[in-house]
């Protein structure tokens, strides 16, 4: 009889553990039970009789080992043991049946018992005249795959196809069924023959959950705002008539709506036939009409309740990370409860939210750096540009004592101010004499940010740490000059001679890319500025030099102009540096004319260069200088077929497959051209 009693619970808790809705147990479950108490005759046996060897807390929260029954996991079975349980208590207190009939299948027996045993109610029924479930177990439309809520997510909701037509009523979550999809291996990935365009990935649709039917795609449910589209959606039998059942789900899902009372809902108010549908266009003239006028009111509520719960999350987390505002080091779990906290209150806060910008401007004075960082980077999120408030609560921290908190304020201050602030303009040169180089360089580049293009104040404040003693300054001044002269380069012109000749290698770099960057309104004078850079000691500066004289040429159409680029260019061909060799390739190709036989023959004798990041680029020069298919150029670029370097060779057969397309590309027909009006 023990051993009887161990499989009935193994049974009891196997089912238990499977249903993925313990609220609606197995109907099977119960009979069993019914079963067991008629052969054991221990229809008056206790609770403590019938369930010998099991733990006492084995309904609570506390998941210890279960050590009563063999081969049960704890960790599966425990957490959904407690309704199983509770429903075997019931049935122990319940007389004796005195006949149990033949028919008394799983059924018959659950909805005797349903409506005596605690927690368990009635089962489903497609019945409409079946017993209505208890308010507190209202039905949902759910996802047959999840048991979801479909409204949970109604961007997500649609159905599956089959040739690009529905296949069946059901509606599922397409991460569902993603999943679904996945678990069952139908994922794959071949190569295609050729293997010119890389892997192609494969779906193995397989059938319907539901209804086992054939299927190979899944289409998403269109707004019910989209009224169109979205009863094409439903009319997917192409009818004219739509299921009442069916209709009233999918207006669930946009609805705060159960689907048996929007069913009710208009049975009671609009036509429906005796077969259970409704046509489309009452549906559309009427049902849909009268929703848009008297739901709008439940949504605006539904909206705004949770509008206010996110309000009230908001505050919380921000009393939370109040916590986190003072100077005084801390322990690293704070610290993470911190990062964590803003990670989610990004979700939540509004922008302009004076609270959120008050905690935010104090956490730039937290001891642990990464809550520094990170909250330098949420504030102009949330920070309207103009705010005064935002400034009024940063502008006090520019004279911290930290140079660290002084940087961070100082690149919130350039995403926050408007442009043309003299007030933020004169908080901001003030530390232009900073003693930390870091914060002098940030507040150099919020300047450039806060001021308009051409601001003659702003560039003579800024010029005059062009001869500060550090390099990252002189950088920074460098830019930040280059973006106030975008529109007039001739303001900065001087300016850019002075970051030329700095004994600093990454100053004159950067000079060159600020001249490449206003060289539009520059034009030649550009070019001289940055033409004897080119050979420059340093091989990041000849690299800078080179890329920009093939810029600026590019951008002129004058002939004299394009020869005296390629002067300067041609020579960093052979420089001893593989990187300069590569630019002054793509520069040649950039400025060079089509079919220029002295280029071409220039390109090809790189092609033998003893670095493969330069054969490449060669080869890819080839391809832009020749305008026919020129006859040595492929040959030159057959030959790299056969090259020791797999990046060489893939690149050769690319270039090789689209010269010999041009050579195949029959010639334009003038006359033609004239008649089809292309010429």
């Amino acid at each position: 009889m023990t051993c009887l009693s161990r499989e009935l619970r193994i049974s009891a808790m196997q089912a238990a553990c499977s249903s993925k809705r313990s609220v609606y147990p197995s109907s099977a479950l119960i009979a069993a039970a019914y079963t067991f108490r008629l052969k054991c005759e221990m229809l008056d046996a206790s609770r403590s009789r019938c369930f010998s060897g099991l733990p006492d807390n084995v309904s609570g929260d506390r998941p210890d080992e279960f050590n009563g029954v063999e081969g049960i996991s704890a960790a599966t079975s425990l957490p959904r043991f407690g309704p199983v349980l509770a429903r075997f208590d019931a049935l122990g207190s319940l007389p004796r049946p005195k006949k149990l009939p033949k028919e008394a299948g799983a059924l018959f027996v659950a909805s005797e018992l349903g409506p005596k045993i605690p927690g368990l109610g009635p089962l489903r029924s497609s019945s409409r005249s079946g017993p209505s479930r208890p308010k507190e177990e209202a039905e949902k439309a759910e996802c047959p795959i999840c048991c979801g809520e479909l409204g949970s997510a109604p961007e997500e909701v649609g159905a599956l196809t089959y040739k690009g037509q529905r296949v069946e009523r059901d509606l599922y979550h397409v991460g569902c069924f993603t999943l679904m999809l996945s678990h069952n291996g139908a994922f794959s990935v071949s190569s295609e023959p050729g293997g010119t365009h890389g892997d192609v990935p494969h779906i193995s649709w397989g059938t319907s959950p539901t209804t086992r039917k054939p299927v190979d795609g899944f289409t998403r449910m269109p707004p019910i705002e989209d009224r169109k589209r979205w009863i094409s959606f439903l009319d997917w039998k192409g009818t004219g008539m739509l299921d009442v059942e069916e209709l009233a789900t999918a207006a669930a899902v946009f609805l705060p709506l159960e689907p048996r009372a929007m069913e009710r809902f208009m049975r009671d108010n609009f036509y429906v036939a005796t077969s259970g549908e409704i046509s489309v266009e009452e549906l559309e003239h009427k049902v849909l009409p009268y929703i848009a006028e008297h739901f709008e009111s439940v949504s605006f509520r539904k909206e705004q309740e949770a509008r206010n719960k996110d309000k009230l999350r908001c505050e919380l987390l921000l009393q939370q990370l109040d916590g986190n505002c003072n100077g005084v080091p801390q322990p690293r779990l704070p610290a993470l409860q911190a990062l964590a906290t803003m990670t989610e209150l990004r979700k939540l806060v509004q922008a302009g939210d004076p609270q959120a910008i008050a905690v935010l401007s104090r956490l730039l004075e937290n001891a642990d750096a990464e809550v520094r960082q990170q909250a330098a980077k949420f504030l102009p999120k949330i920070v309207d540009v103009g705010d005064q408030q935002a400034f009024e609560a940063l502008t006090p921290r520019l004279q911290h004592q930290s140079p660290e908190v002084r940087q961070l304020v100082l690149e919130v201050l350039g995403q926050v101010v408007i442009r043309g602030d003299q007030r933020a303009f004169d908080e901001i040169s003030f530390l232009l004499g900073d003693r930390n180089s870091l914060v002098k360089a940030a507040a150099v580049r919020a300047l450039a940010q806060i001021s308009e293009a051409g601001d003659r104040q702003a560039i003579q404040a800024v010029s005059l740490r062009l001869r500060d003693r550090d390099v990252l300054v002189r950088c920074a001044v460098v830019e930040a000059l280059a973006s106030l002269g975008e529109q007039d380069g001739e303001s900065v012109r001087q300016h850019f001679l002075v970051a030329i000749a700095d004994r600093e290698g990454a100053v004159r770099r950067a000079a060159v890319l600020a001249v490449e960057k206003t060289s539009a309104s520059t034009g030649q004078t550009a070019l001289l500025m940055v033409a004897s850079l080119v050979e420059d000691a340093d091989s990041y500066v000849r690299q800078a030099a080179t890329k920009c004289v093939a810029s600026i040429i590019s951008m002129s159409g004058d002939q004299d102009f394009r020869k005296s680029g390629l002067e300067i260019v041609i020579p960093r061909l052979d420089d001893s540096e593989s990187e300069v060799r590569c630019v002054a390739i793509h520069g040649l190709a950039q400025i060079s004319e089509k079919d220029d036989q002295e280029v071409i023959e220039l390109v090809c004798s790189k092609l033998e260069d003893s670095s493969a990041p330069v054969r490449r680029a060669a080869l890819k020069a080839l391809e832009q200088v020749t305008a026919s298919g020129d006859q040595n150029a492929i040959k030159a670029v057959a030959a790299r077929l056969g090259d020791n370097d797999l990046s060489v060779r893939r690149t050769a057969e690319l270039v090789l497959k689209q010269m010999k397309a041009k050579r195949r590309r029959p010639p334009r027909c003038f006359g033609f051209s004239l008649l089809c009006g292309r010429a």
